[in-house]
C-alpha cells in the first residue's frame, strides 16, 4: 500500500518535471518565465526523486538506488551550475562528479559481473535478462559520462 502510493507521487511529480523541463526548452534562456520554469522543474524533480529514493528503501533494490543517486547528481549539479554562473567549477563540484562516476561504474560493474541478484531485485527482475545487460550498464555509462561534463 505504501509503495502504490510513492509510486503515485513518484509519478505525478516526474510527469510534471518532464513537462516543465519542454516548457524549459522552449522559453530564452534569458526570460524570467525560465528562471520560474526551471524552479517548477527543480521541485517536481526533487519530489519525484524523493519518492523514488523512498521505494527504493521500502522494497529494497540497489539498481533503483544506484539510479535514484545518479538523478539527484544531475539535479544537483544542474541547479548549482544555473546558481553559480561561474564557467569553471567548485571543488563541492568536483567532488559530486567523483561520486557520481563512482555510482555510475558500480552500476555498470553490478551488472556485468552478476553482482545485482536479478531474481532479488524488483527493477530487475522485471526486466529481460538480455535487456538488463544493455540497459543497466548503459545507464551506468549515460550517468558517468554526465558527471565527467
Amino acid at each position: 500500500m505504501m509503495l502504490d502510493g510513492l509510486l503515485a507521487v513518484h509519478t505525478a511529480a516526474a510527469v510534471l518535471a518532464v513537462l516543465a523541463a519542454f516548457g524549459l526548452a522552449l522559453l530564452d534562456h534569458k526570460d524570467r518565465r525560465h528562471r520560474r520554469m526551471g524552479g517548477v522543474f527543480a521541485l517536481t524533480m526533487a519530489v519525484a526523486l524523493g519518492a523514488a529514493l523512498a521505494m527504493a528503501f521500502v522494497q529494497p533494490s540497489l539498481v533503483l538506488m544506484i539510479l535514484t543517486l545518479l538523478s539527484v547528481y544531475v539535479l544537483v549539479s544542474g541547479w548549482r551550475a544555473a546558481k553559480r554562473r561561474s564557467a569553471e567549477p567548485a571543488i563541492a563540484d568536483r567532488m559530486f562528479s567523483g561520486v557520481a562516476i563512482g555510482f555510475g561504474l558500480l552500476l555498470v560493474m553490478a551488472s556485468l559481473t552478476g553482482m545485482i541478484d536479478r531474481s532479488a531485485d524488483p527493477a530487475v527482475a522485471a526486466m529481460m535478462p538480455v535487456a538488463a545487460n544493455i540497459i543497466l550498464p548503459a545507464l551506468g555509462v549515460i550517468g558517468a559520462v554526465l558527471a565527467v561534463q
